[in-house]
Order: structure tokens, then sequence, then C-alpha cells
């Protein structure tokens, strides 16, 4: 998730920054994709084990129950319907 405005990592501002990404990402419980309405999978209920009872999401930092930071690549909501629209992710 390579991005020009992310602090470097370790600092103040770097954790200022995920804080904010995470908390904005709780309030869109659902994507638009293709006019569809897709609703989100919070970290640790997706299929699968991505190691939720042990650790954050190593792509995004949430932690089980909060949904992923808008365009983490773990989360399943994207991945899955990207796919059935035919779509790599």
């Amino acid at each position: 998730m390579a991005d020009d405005s992310v602090p470097e990592p370790g600092t103040k501002a770097w954790t200022e920054h995920w804080a904010k990404e995470i908390r904005e990402a709780q309030e869109q419980t659902t994507y638009l994709i293709s006019g569809k309405s897709v609703r989100r999978v919070p970290y640790g209920a997706e299929p699968g084990d991505w190691g939720a009872d042990t650790q954050p999401c190593h792509d995004c930092a949430v932690v089980k129950g909060q949904y992923h930071v808008i365009g983490c690549d773990v989360e399943t909501a994207v991945r899955s319907v990207s796919r059935d629209l035919g779509g790599r992710r």
C-alpha cells in the first residue's frame, strides 16, 4: 500500500496517519462495485486464516473485527467481486 503521502514508518506522524485511515475505514460498511452493493467483511471473518486471533492485518494493521483500510490487499469483499467481474486482485 505504498503512497507518497504516507509518513516514514515508526514515526508519530506514521502512527497518526494509520489511526486516521483505520477510523475512516470503519465508517464504510459497503462498496458499490459495478452497480452492486457489496458488504465489507471485517478482518477475522473472511475465509481462511489470516492470523486475526494473534496479530493485526499484515497489510493495513487493523485488528480482528475491524474493517480493513480502503485498498487493503487482504480484504475479501473486494477480491471476490473483482474475481467475479473478471478482474485480477
